[in-house]
C-alpha cells in the first residue's frame, strides 16, 4: 500500500467541507506556517471523527431496525 493508497482512503473516511469548515480554513490564509499546519491538521482530524460518529450511528440504528423485525 503506498502513500496514494493510503491519502485515497483517508479522503474517502472524511466527511464533506461543511461551509463553517471552509471559512476556518480561509481564515488561515494569514497565519504562520505552523498554524497553518495545525488548522489543517486539525480540520482533517475532525472531520474522520464526524465521519466515524456518523457510521457508527447508522450502525446502531440498522442494528436496532433488525432487531425489532
Amino acid at each position: 500500500m503506498g502513500r496514494t493508497d493510503t491519502l485515497t482512503t483517508r479522503t474517502r473516511r472524511l466527511i464533506a467541507l461543511t461551509v463553517a469548515e471552509i471559512r476556518r480554513l480561509f481564515n488561515l490564509a494569514d497565519k504562520d506556517d505552523h498554524a497553518i499546519d495545525h488548522g489543517l491538521r486539525w480540520s482533517v482530524w475532525r472531520r474522520e471523527h464526524q465521519a466515524d460518529a456518523r457510521r457508527h450511528h447508522v450502525r446502531r440504528r440498522l442494528r436496532l431496525q433488525m432487531l425489532e423485525i
